[in-house]
């Protein structure tokens, strides 16, 4: 029990200190959030204000969604990349972060989950804010129920964002964990993307599945059972899965022990 004491209270103390020195670049990626989605949404009202509702209006209301969704993952992979671990990729600074009077555990726990889930959070409240807002001058009318059915679309798709966040985070992570030389580090990270996406496609060896649909003119769906790999796509479904799944605490573990080893 003291040693989880101890743990959080040099958590804490190492979030401000990250937080003290990274302050700017945070203030910086999450105004660039708020601008572009008060832009986009301000753009909206003045459509609505100027030719009332319509089923384009609905499309680019779902279109913001996505988009501001997207720039969250794309500003806290940039975050990442520039602020985690920093210090401790600095010659000239690294020796005072070794010094600090904190367990490697809380070091690496504290950067790495100050840019993982504080950065998101912040911007995901800005963007929930703002379509609240906007969503609520169609409160008197029949397309506010259309909006909030379209919230259940978005929601649906929210997690497949945010795992991007923590599949890009984790890579950003290990870049900066690892002290090897620049080309190596680009050849590791290039590879594990390749083989993510490569990996993700239906054409890839073993997820070549074996059921397929056909839509016929009359609309009807008729499912061929074709032995072109091992794997059904249940099995399939199961393996890319566990595969997205593992990979980015993979990737964790091995920042993890970089950065421990860095440090000893």
């Amino acid at each position: 029990m003291q040693q989880i004491k101890l743990f959080f209270k040099d958590f804490s103390r190492l979030i401000a200190v990250h937080y003290r020195e990274n302050w700017w670049v945070g203030l910086f990626a999450i105004g660039a959030l708020s601008m572009v989605t008060i832009y986009k949404y301000i753009n909206i009202i003045n459509i609505y204000s100027n030719i009332g509702w319509n089923q384009e209006l609905l499309t680019l209301f779902n279109h913001n969604r996505e988009l501001c969704t997207a720039l969250i993952v794309f500003i806290t992979a940039v975050y990442s990349f520039a602020c985690t671990l920093k210090t401790y990729g600095d010659k000239e600074r690294i020796h005072d972060a070794m010094m600090l009077p904190a367990s490697h555990k809380a070091k690496f726990f504290a950067e790495v989950l100050y840019s993982l889930v504080f950065i998101p959070l912040v911007m995901f409240v800005i963007l929930f804010v703002t379509d609240t807002v906007t969503a609520l001058i169609f409160h008197s009318s029949e397309e506010y129920i259309v909006l909030i059915n379209t919230d259940k679309e978005y929601i649906y798709s929210l997690p497949s964002y945010l795992y991007a966040i923590l599949f890009f985070h984790s890579i950003t992570t290990l870049w900066r964990a690892d002290n090897s030389h620049i080309a190596v580090r680009t050849v590791v990270v290039m590879t594990i993307l390749f083989l993510a996406f490569y990996v993700n496609t239906p054409l890839t060896y073993p997820f070549i599945w074996s059921d397929f649909t056909e839509v016929t003119r009359e609309g009807l769906h008729i499912v061929f059972n074709m032995e072109i790999s091992w794997a059904s796509s249940e099995l399939g479904k199961i393996l890319h899965n566990l595969i997205y799944g593992t990979l980015p605490i993979m990737l964790y573990a091995i920042s993890y022990y970089k950065h421990k080893e860095r440090s000893l």
